[in-house]
């Protein structure tokens, strides 16, 4: 397996992750349906946001990021970042900002104390249940108290070399069914599942949508993240016929794989 210098995998530590509503893959879909399958910046732009802002007694508008934070991490002092940001340009962030403000995932708020810098900053829309319809595709997000699944924090800091939206959300796919302390037994899933959605063990149904990709170009995220090391594969053989499966490469344990897809 061809592995990244610096990432030995990925920790089920229970310290050590974030969460995103059980509904992110059909967020986007529709996103993707919109503006195309070069959604990357607005994809990063979304969870970095979430990330710091999406817990419990954080989302009541407290924490609100300036584009120079979603860029190049959230300061913590004058002189001391929490991460590493997203690393996407200005530009991106001012147009991927406006775009989910459109959608109706995030919100703006500008500085009107100092009329000279005008400061921007980005924060979740939170849905209110008594919201009317707004015309925008998305109410925003309910409060993180349930209906979420586990991310690793490091994450966003690993994104910030990946520009596929689909390498991104083909990792989250396995997050969201693969990662966690609950998962024991660990579920391996094929290409075919990360784009149209795990199937449940009789074959006939599935749990959800998938990641919406079609199969050629989860193929290809998969290849990205073999080749940075994020996740493993192997193969089944069953009644003839021989499915590869993958996985998250997990640090408590090691794990065999070859170097590429073919």
């Amino acid at each position: 397996m061809t592995v990244s210098p610096t990432f030995i995998g990925f920790s089920e530590s229970a310290e050590t992750w974030e969460r995103l509503p059980y509904d992110w893959f059909d967020i986007w879909h529709v996103v993707r349906n919109e503006h195309g399958s070069r959604f990357a910046p607005m994809l990063k732009m979304t969870e970095y946001i979430l990330k710091h802002t999406w817990e419990t007694g954080r989302f009541n508008g407290q924490v609100q990021l300036s584009a120079n934070e979603i860029r190049l991490g959230r300061l913590r002092n004058k002189f001391e970042r929490f991460d590493n940001g997203t690393s996407i340009s200005e530009n991106s962030v001012q147009n991927a900002g406006k775009a989910l403000v459109e959608l109706g995932l995030l919100e703006i708020e500008q500085d009107q104390a100092n009329l000279a810098r005008r400061l921007r900053t980005y924060r979740p829309r939170i849905h209110e249940k008594n919201e009317g319809n707004t015309g925008k595709p998305f109410s925003g997000f309910p409060p993180p108290t349930q209906n979420y699944f586990k991310v690793p924090k490091v994450w966003t800091d690993i994104t910030t070399n990946i520009t596929r939206a689909s390498t991104i959300l083909a990792v989250e796919y396995l997050f969201r069914h693969t990662w966690g302390l609950n998962n024991k037994e660990r579920v391996w899933l094929s290409a075919d599942e990360i784009a149209e959605g795990r199937l449940y063990d009789n074959g006939r149904r599935r749990y959800d949508a998938g990641t919406g990709f079609d199969v050629s170009s989860i193929h290809r995220a998969l290849k990205e993240a073999l080749a940075l090391g994020l996740v493993v594969w192997t193969e089944r053989y069953e009644a003839g016929i021989t499915t590869r499966l993958f996985n998250l490469r997990i640090s408590r344990e090691p794990a065999q794989a070859c170097d590429t897809i073919e």
